[in-house]
């Protein structure tokens, strides 16, 4: 039986298609207020990453105040991209990915609703002020928190109805990718929130 095709979906991608070419600048380097570049040395950034907790690169060396060691999966997934892109892709890739990643979690977390209301609630996912806000001055900590942030949620409460193994596996996953997340602890928190409101709901 031949598959039907979800335009949502497939509208979902031409929007954002739209958007990453219209703020993709060729030959130019995305910085802002604050970056994370691993790419400039990736071998230097795993081991500073890997023994992140006394930060001997900053001034005469200190003890790390935010959560340099989370950026380590980060960096490993940007790894084999790092070694075949340019460098100065390698920010738009990311903060991109997040953008298309955090629209479809949306769509596909309310997978029980209408097609129609599907869509819509990823495009205001995608295109509120909040979201505009976030990636304006671009920061990997905020931007991997809004583009896990719809599958964290959604597929705990998967976990929460149906407990199943494939469920929990998935949920781990998830949780393990979108540790770069936590690089600012207090997203955590917000995180933390999340989780003790769906469970309370699911009680």
């Amino acid at each position: 039986m031949r598959k039907k095709i979800d335009w949502g979906i497939l509208g979902l991608l031409g929007i954002l298609g739209v958007i990453w070419v219209t703020n993709f600048t060729p030959g130019t380097w995305l910085a802002g207020w604050d970056n994370l570049m691993p790419e400039l040395n990736i071998w230097l950034n795993l081991k500073r990453s890997l023994l992140a907790v006394w930060q001997e690169y900053q001034g005469l060396g200190l003890v790390g105040g935010m959560g340099h060691a989370t950026d380590l999966i980060r960096q490993l997934i940007l790894l084999p991209f790092i070694l075949a892109l340019p460098h100065h892709l390698i920010r738009y890739f990311w903060h991109f990915s997040m953008l298309g990643l955090g629209t479809l979690g949306m769509y596909w977390g309310l997978g029980k609703f209408e097609k129609k209301e599907r869509f819509l609630a990823a495009l205001f996912y995608l295109l509120n002020f909040g979201t505009i806000q976030i990636f304006w001055p671009p920061y990997e900590a905020f931007s991997t928190f809004w583009g896990f942030f719809p599958w964290l949620v959604f597929l705990l409460w998967q976990v929460l109805e149906k407990p199943s193994r494939k469920n929990w596996r998935l949920l781990i996953l998830i949780n393990i990718l979108a540790i770069p997340s936590f690089y600012i602890q207090t997203l955590f928190l917000i995180y933390l929130g999340v989780l003790g409101i769906l469970g309370l709901a699911a009680i």
